[in-house]
């Protein structure tokens, strides 16, 4: 008795989409953290200019070092959600949930620092 189950490719076209999709989160990881990087460092500049008494290290260390862990952490969530939609969904995807979730998660990832600009001035 053969099984034509373990000859059937739908398995493999599942991982090879699950790391398509993995993929393209990664390829926008860098541009990600460039944003936050740089909404951070305009944050800390803004900080540091009316608070002279706060130095650069303390900044660095209590503020953008956890910060920019959790964003990452964060951004990780963006490809796991996709992935648990395509499972959830059977692979019937909307292609713009990804750029949905990416821009979603890129504004609530500056959210942070542009309050803190809103309430410093």
């Amino acid at each position: 008795m053969e099984n034509d189950d373990l000859l059937d490719n739908s398995g493999i076209q599942q991982d090879q989409r699950i790391l398509e999709m993995v993929r393209w989160w990664e390829i926008r990881r860098i541009p990600y953290n460039i944003i936050v990087g740089l909404s951070g460092l305009l944050s800390s500049f803004a900080i540091l200019s009316q608070h002279p008494s706060i130095k650069w290290t303390e900044i660095l260390w209590y503020a953008a070092l956890p910060y920019g862990l959790f964003a990452n952490v964060a951004y990780l969530a963006g490809w796991v959600i996709e992935i648990l939609i395509f499972y959830y969904f059977n692979g019937k995807l909307n292609t713009s949930i990804r750029n949905t979730l990416l821009i979603l998660g890129t504004i609530i990832s500056i959210f942070p620092f542009l309050l803190g600009l809103l309430l410093l001035f």
